[in-house]
């Protein structure tokens, strides 16, 4: 992921390869200190390669680089680094790629206690706690810990190579060159728990046969994307995440995703702690689940009750406050090519590289004596005694307390939820190794693609082919890396680094075929 969200820290990737991390880490921010906390991105100096892809875990961090070398720093107790032992590691410190029999890393997935690879082979490797049956070993289901990457045999997966992973919680979704999914580990739904110790095969007549091109593990949820942009889901849904209209959890067969978002295609989805969100291929964000729940409670007296604003249906992110409270529009005015939901936090990457932050389900919660609360509302309440308390004229209060006093928890929030701010790094850089096509490029090249114009383009010896790998400026910049986007079955991992999607790449170069119809020069000089 360009952006990666664990339980507690953060980390991102550079257009230039440079990873910064930030948040509440023990050892895995990946800067040589054990435990410490930053609210604003720092620089990973210690990281010796330029890295395209980065996941967080809840307390580690996995590295791919563009060599396709994998690099691990983080809590080590259950062998979630991957490196043969349990020693924890505070700098980010390299797999040795013989235990990926000699294969380059494509990407990394990391779950609570454990890590899952995929090399450019198509095999995936996992490794870290298998207690929960995470790891998808046939043999070692009860197994608690496996220090080094195991090898999950093509067998698992029907014989076909895997395109894509998905780590979360305690399971693993991952999809195969034919478009079909797998699910392996656990995850609890209806108070019930679901485990497959190997990887099983999702019945392929729940999303109408269609191929599947996005899957996204959640904590306890999983959603699936088909090539036509449907989105379906299953799992855990109390907050309404799940954005299928109600806040039933979803089990046994995947429901589809309607509403407003049913007339969109979907590109990805993220799943945090009690929120989703949806990105669509005209790069709009969409957000579902709990936001502003119940504020109250301080010394155990009944302070106010506001009306809680979960979203039981996926809604569009189109206007939100900065800063200073100005209501402003969403992202810059920007298309997204990249989301990322965290435990507290959403993040979103426009096409032009920058990074966007809202808290817009950020809550904490308060312990409280059910008794005693009770007694402070019924007082709030009363016609008389309660006729100074705001909560005096919630005619559905007794139904919101219902819903939101679980286990003698009551959550409260500051309603900070529509304030959003952009996360600038250091020099401006852009976050993500993909990037869409700016309005000043395509100038560019229009201008230098004209027989008149670009004759004196110093571009002039390139073919075109190279030209417009250039102008993209869409694929990771070594060659080793490099990805062709005809490639149906790397879509996925296009989609997550936040590259345009194929088709709507297909719809730009249609719109702007008479551009490639000059000499095929190219300016350089007006792209730097």
């Amino acid at each position: 992921m360009s952006v990666s969200c664990g339980v507690q820290h953060y980390a991102l990737v550079t257009a230039s390869g440079s990873l910064f991390t930030w948040g509440d880490g023990n050892f895995c921010l990946g800067n040589g200190k054990d435990r410490n906390c930053y609210e604003e991105p720092q620089l990973v100096t210690f990281m010796p390669k330029k890295a395209v892809q980065v996941s967080a875990g809840f307390n580690h961090t996995g590295i791919v680089t563009e060599e396709g070398d994998l690099f691990m720093c983080g809590y080590g107790y259950f062998g979630q680094l991957g490196l043969g032992q349990t020693d924890s590691k505070n700098v980010p410190t390299q797999i040795p790629r013989e235990f990926f029999e000699n294969v380059p890393v494509l990407m990394v997935s990391c779950g609570t206690d454990f890590t899952t690879a995929l090399t450019r082979d198509g095999d995936v490797f996992t490794f870290g706690d298998g207690r929960r049956a995470e790891l998808g070993h046939e043999n070692f289901g009860d197994s608690s810990k496996i220090l080094a990457p195991y090898k999950l045999g093509r067998t698992l997966f029907g014989n076909e190579k895997i395109t894509f992973i998905s780590s979360s919680a305690g399971h693993t979704m991952a999809i195969s060159e034919s478009g079909l999914v797998w699910v392996w580990g656990e995850v609890r739904i209806a108070n019930r728990y679901y485990t497959s110790v190997a990887p099983e095969k999702v019945d392929p007549k729940w999303f109408d046969n269609e191929a599947v091109v996005y899957v996204c593990a959640g904590n306890q949820q999983r959603a699936v994307v088909t090539k036509t942009g449907r989105l379906f889901m299953l799992g855990k849904n109390e907050n309404g995440q799940l954005g299928v209209g109600h806040a039933r959890d979803v089990s046994g067969v995947f429901e589809r995703v309607k509403g407003q978002l049913e007339r969109h295609k979907v590109k990805m989805v993220s799943f945090g702690s009690h929120h989703a969100l949806v990105l669509d291929e005209q790069g709009c964000v969409w957000e579902s689940g709990a936001a502003d729940r119940v504020h109250f409670i301080n010394d155990e007296s009944l302070r106010y009750i506001k009306e809680s604003r979960e979203k039981h249906r996926f809604e569009r992110v189109t206007k939100c406050k900065d800063e200073d409270g100005v209501v402003v529009t969403a992202f810059g005015g920007n298309s997204v090519a990249s989301i990322c939901a965290g435990t507290r936090l959403s993040f979103a990457v426009t096409e032009n590289g920058s990074l966007f932050t809202w808290a817009g389900f950020e809550y904490d919660y308060t312990v409280v004596n059910k008794k005693k609360f009770m007694e402070a509302f019924a007082g709030a309440t009363h016609p008389r005694l309660g006729e100074e308390s705001s909560a005096s004229q919630a005619g559905d209060a007794m139904e919101i307390i219902g819903q939101n006093l679980r286990d003698g928890i009551v959550y409260h929030t500051d309603n900070t939820s529509a304030k959003m701010k952009r996360i600038v790094l250091p020099g401006d850089e852009r976050v993500g190794r993909f990037s869409g096509i700016s309005q000043e490029t395509m100038l560019a090249f229009t201008m230098a693609t004209d027989d008149r114009l670009g004759k004196q383009s110093p571009a002039h010896a390139l073919a075109i082919e190279d030209v417009m790998r250039l102008v993209t400026a869409e694929l990771p910049i070594r060659d080793s890396l490099y990805v062709d986007k005809s490639t149906p079955e790397l879509q996925p991992l296009i989609t997550l680094l936040g590259g345009r999607n194929q088709e709507r790449e297909n719809s730009v170069s249609r719109s702007n075929s008479g551009i490639a119809q000059g000499s095929g020069r190219f300016c350089v000089r007006c792209l730097a």
